[in-house]
């Protein structure tokens, strides 16, 4: 008994030490090193990508009906052909296999996560769990939507991959960096939800990153926001956004949603450089909606309302249905409308 009560107190100290001691200092560093705009590197497409002509034609066996059929439907239907070159580019040779299991206990116990599928980009293969641990309700629409909005560069190994741009080094002694990664999450799964499940998928997943890139939809418009993910233009987007915002304020905001996604374990930590990130990204989308708002005198919307809406919420004791921004702020290729506000929208 006394044995127990030992190894009880000696790991209750350890998790006090790690929460309190040892994580702090691991985000303090982190933070520090990524709360910044210097080291963002984002480059142009390639010149001429998508004046070349892709074949529209794709493979029809059964592992096309089975797997990818509805989707492929639904995608042609909703996305203007003119940004399905990447689709079509991968849908030719698309390989798909089955998560292993050891895979996702394995990042379950590192990481804490439960990893619902991945898309290799450079060997263009798709991967969904399918095992009483992995959800997978939604991950083959999230993974084959990465498929559909990637080009992988070859030649200079750089992937663009829908909101993100990845530099691939073949070097063993040196990492490959990434950026937008945030938002490419977060978008790709907020077009699952709207594309495919009617918005049923559970927002817990990508929470944060799904309400960012909301924020940026309702500046910029659906239309422009689909075309360029799709298109893997995280350049293009960064030029939108500076209708609004500078370069280095740009360049911050997509390290700190990278940042703050590798966080997102510990993203309720009371940390003041923690709580600095998180209210430098609402700053940063707030600034853009108001720049791209038409009504910039309805400060109600703007000043009351939008700041529920907002990523990394601190407001606990109020829920607010999800369609209530959509009444107020509509989201289209013109950019923001504002409407009467209506009380029944919101439920306490």
């Amino acid at each position: 008994m006394g044995i127990a009560l030992g190894i009880i107190g000696t790991l209750a100290g350890f998790s006090l030490i790690k929460n309190h001691i040892i994580v702090p200092i691991k985000l303090k560093m982190y933070l520090k090193k990524y709360s910044t705009s210097d080291n963002v590197e984002i480059v142009e497409l390639p010149e001429g990508l998508y004046e070349e002509k892709v074949d529209r034609d794709i493979i029809d066996n059964v592992i096309y009906e089975k797997v990818y059929g509805d989707f492929c439907c639904r995608i042609k239907s909703t996305i203007k052909d003119e940004d399905l070159d990447n689709f079509y580019r991968n849908f030719k040779s698309i390989d798909y296999y089955k998560l292993p299991l050891n895979y996702i206990i394995k990042s379950f116990i590192l990481k804490g996560q439960i990893v619902g599928g991945g898309y290799n980009v450079v060997e263009n293969k798709m991967s969904v769990g399918k095992s009483f641990l992995s959800n997978s309700i939604g991950a083959l629409q999230h993974e084959l939507l990465h498929a559909s909005s990637t080009y992988y560069d070859k030649e200079n190994n750089i992937v663009y991959s829908g909101f993100s741009q990845a530099f691939i080094h073949t070097k063993k002694d040196e990492d490959s960096v990434a950026y937008g990664v945030g938002l490419n999450e977060g978008y790709t799964q907020y077009l699952t939800r709207k594309l495919f499940l009617d918005n049923k998928l559970s927002k817990k997943v990508y929470e944060n990153e799904q309400k960012t890139v909301k924020c940026l939809e309702l500046a910029l418009g659906a239309d422009k926001m689909r075309s360029l993910y799709f298109r893997g233009d995280l350049n293009g987007l960064v030029n939108e956004l500076e209708k609004y915002v500078t370069r280095d304020e740009i360049n911050k905001f997509i390290n700190l949603t990278d940042v703050l996604l590798y966080l997102e374990n510990h993203i309720d930590v009371k940390l003041p450089e923690l709580t600095e990130a998180k209210n430098y990204v609402r700053d940063f989308l707030t600034k853009v909606i108001t720049g791209a708002s038409k009504n910039k005198d309805d400060s109600f919307t703007l000043n009351v309302l939008l700041p529920m809406f907002l990523p990394y919420n601190d407001i606990s004791n109020i829920t607010i249905s999800s369609d209530l921004l959509e009444g107020v702020i509509d989201s289209n290729t013109e950019g923001i409308k504002v409407y009467k506000y209506d009380k029944k929208n919101t439920r306490i």
